[in-house]
């Protein structure tokens, strides 16, 4: 009954009801307007009532004054689980009150008391308050007059919330938390905010990980940082990237994790000055597992830092895992013959990266360093300077992973790569993603890739103009291959006759698990052929059709395919021109088909007339878990929507729902609620939805309880 202009008349003839109903579990009286002495009148009626668990009365102008009679009422009251009184106008002292009188209550489990009129040294107040108290619920807090201090005094001080600026403050006991995430919300009171994590962490024993991803930490900051380091045990990931340490900052960190063992993860960002001082005292750690400098962009000028960073590969022997990416190297030959010395760095990350000479210093790389798994060299300008680093392939045998996209390698450099990919006996996964790749290149991914190695699992060619002479190619070996397990041929300008070449491939093949070749110009013919493969395929998993084209008939076509086929578990068909005959085929399949568990069929043109048909399927169906029938616009979607989530009522594994976005969210969302509640009641895994934060609204009351569920914005 929100938005109803119910006075406080209205709230006593309504609290009459409630006592002498036996049924109601949760009401809504939110944004009227009950004053205390209306509000005060339903929460008496409490004392009588046995079934209500949740009441909603926020934003109903109630002051300090009704929130200590309101305390009484729910402290006499054995049943109400969740009450929400935000958006009034109480301060910290009637918050205390109310917190003092329910103390002792064992059933209140959800207290929301958001967008009142608590200041900071109102939250300090709290924050005191709740450092004695024995409290067991969960308390809402944000969205009140705060600022810095506020905030990191209910965190840190009382080691009770949980805090994500722009999201709910929950309670949650710091000391047990693995993950403390702490964006941009102290950047104009850095070290207060520094100091009081600190001093937190020093005692901690369980945290593991914590992100300052975005505070602005200087100097002194990173002293107190380091101090942590000293001394704590159970830290293994720290980011303190997208900052600029100075030197002294740097030192202090490095010399803490001189003897620091537990540390494992670090992302960093030190200036040019400090990461000389840095490197240097890290040599000798032991416990760094993973360091990632890609937040840090070197001058060319820079050689003492080349310098320091060849001097910690050489001595350092426990870092697996380096990223370099856009930091601007010029002169990674050095780095590079520190590597040949290195026997422990298992994966390279240099992407956006321009090196004068950089086939020559990979390839020289490839061929002396044996410990090295994966590389990613994407974004650096190699071009046709390329053969080098195919020598280096034809006698690597270690290298599993190598993602050389967006190079411009062209025909030529594809050309140069032949050699060294037909004997490589190592190479797992190959990117080659946007390299302008046009006939005669693409002719040689079949003839040489495809057909020549026999190691190779996972193969991206994204991008790449495959004519219907390569798709021959690549469809003849693609048939006797017996290594490939993955292949992306999305956005290759692949039509229906270079599908029938893949099709007539996949019938034959015995290993390929993953198909994907989403938004390229199948229509119905090409998306025929490819279903009629299915029938007879007996590997692929997953298969992606996404923007490729087809209408109905196709649609039809890839239903009865998915009717015989009973290895196939994820199948995208999202974004294609099909209409409710085309999408009632698939829903129907649906009750044949128990192998199938992830399905999109987003962003079609359906109506509720496709909605009822999968209400049925969802009924009788026990596979399928993930289910994406999002459409962009649509015009009756509150009934579309409401029609499938009563079928979900009867289906309890469906673990992830895509719907249509609606004005009409509230309605939903309730269902979705009720859905939960049941579940959890059945000890099933809750329903995950989009219609969590993904609406549109038209009312600012209720875009701020959206935007108090998001971690970002």
């Amino acid at each position: 009954m929100s938005y109803c202009q119910i006075s406080p008349f209205g709230a006593h003839c309504i609290a009459e009801g409630l006592r002498e109903n036996s049924s109601l579990q949760k009401l809504d009286i939110s944004v009227n307007e009950l004053f205390d002495n209306g509000a005060i009148a339903i929460c008496n009626c409490l004392k009588n009532n046995f079934t209500l668990r949740e009441l909603n009365i926020s934003f109903n102008k109630i002051t300090n004054t009704g929130a200590k009679e309101i305390a009484k009422a729910i402290k006499a009251s054995n049943n109400l689980c969740t009450l929400n009184i935000s958006g009034n106008h109480m301060t910290s002292e009637g918050i205390i009150l109310f917190l003092c009188t329910i103390q002792t209550t064992s059933a209140l489990k959800s207290l929301f008391i958001q967008f009142n009129n608590v200041t900071s040294s109102g939250f300090l107040e709290i924050s005191e308050y709740i450092k004695g108290a024995n409290l067991s619920l969960e308390i809402y807090l944000t969205w009140n007059d705060v600022i810095h201090h506020g905030l990191v005094a209910i965190q840190i001080n009382s080691h009770f919330f949980n805090v994500h600026p722009q999201s709910e403050l929950k309670a949650a006991n710091v000391s047990g938390e693995t993950s403390l995430n702490w964006p941009v919300l102290f950047v104009n009171d850095t070290n207060y905010a520094v100091e009081l994590i600190s001093t937190c962490l020093k005692d901690n024993c369980t945290l593991t990980k914590l992100d300052l991803l975005r505070i602005k930490i200087a100097s002194e900051e990173a002293k107190k940082i380091a101090e942590v380091l000293e001394v704590n045990k159970t830290l293994q990931k720290l980011d303190i990237s997208l900052q600029c340490i100075d030197d002294e900052g740097a030192m202090a960190i490095g010399e803490s994790l001189k003897n620091n063992t537990t540390l494992q993860d670090l992302s960093i960002a030190i200036s040019n000055n400090g990461i000389v001082t840095f490197l240097r005292t890290i040599e000798k750690n032991t416990g760094l597992v993973k360091l990632d400098l890609s937040s840090i962009w070197i001058l060319p000028s820079s050689g003492e830092i080349v310098n320091a960073l060849t001097s910690y590969l050489c001595n350092n022997a426990t870092l697996q895992e380096l990223n370099l990416s856009s930091t601007r190297f010029y002169e990674f030959e050095k780095i590079a013959e520190a590597l040949h010395i290195n026997t422990t760095l298992q994966k390279l990350i240099i992407s956006y990266n321009h090196c004068h000479h950089w086939g020559r210093v990979i390839g020289n790389l490839l061929q002396n360093n044996r410990t090295l798994l994966e590389l990613d060299v994407s974004n650096c300008n190699i071009g046709k300077d390329v053969e080098e680093i195919s020598k280096g392939l034809e006698v690597n045998n270690s290298l599993q992973s190598l993602n050389i996209s967006h190079n411009y390698l062209q025909d030529v450099g594809i050309n140069c790569l032949r050699e060294g990919l037909k004997v490589n006996s190592a190479l797992q996964k190959l990117d080659l993603t946007e390299n302008f790749i046009v006939k005669e290149g693409s002719m040689l991914i079949g003839m040489v890739i495809i057909q020549f190695n026999t190691t190779l699992q996972q193969l991206n060619v994204s991008q790449t103009l495959l004519t219907c002479e390569a798709m021959e190619a690549i469809g003849k070996y693609l048939r006797g291959n017996s290594s490939l397990l993955d292949i992306s041929m999305s956005r290759c300008g692949i039509t229906s006759d270079g599908a029938k070449h893949i099709a007539e491939a996949i019938e034959l093949n015995t290993t390929l698990k993953k198909l994907d070749i989403s938004y390229n110009r199948l229509v119905d013919a090409g998306a025929i052929s490819i279903a009629n493969s299915l029938k007879c395929n007996n590997t692929i998993q997953e298969l992606n059709l996404s923007s490729t084209a087809f209408f109905n008939t196709g649609a039809e076509q890839i239903a009865e395919a998915v009717c015989v086929n009973k290895i196939l578990q994820k199948l995208d068909v999202s974004h294609n021109s099909i209409d409710d005959r085309g999408v009632t085929a698939i829903s129907e399949c649906l009750k044949k088909n128990f192998t199938l568990q992830d399905l999109n069929i987003s962003c079609t043109r359906v109506t509720n007339l496709a909605a009822n048909k999968f209400a049925e399927v969802l009924q009788v169906n026990t596979s399928l878990h993930t289910l994406n029938l999002f459409q962009e616009a649509f015009f009756n979607a509150l009934t579309f929507n409401m029609i499938i989530l009563r079928a979900v009522h009867f289906n309890r594994f469906i673990m992830n729902l895509e719907l249509p976005n609606t004005l009409h969210a509230v309605e939903v969302r309730e269902e979705i609620e009720y859905i939960n509640q049941e579940r959890t009641r059945q000890g099933v895994h809750a329903l995950c939805t989009n219609m969590d934060v993904k609406y549109l609204i038209n009312d600012y009351t209720k875009l701020y309880s959206v935007c108090g569920k998001l971690s970002y914005l």
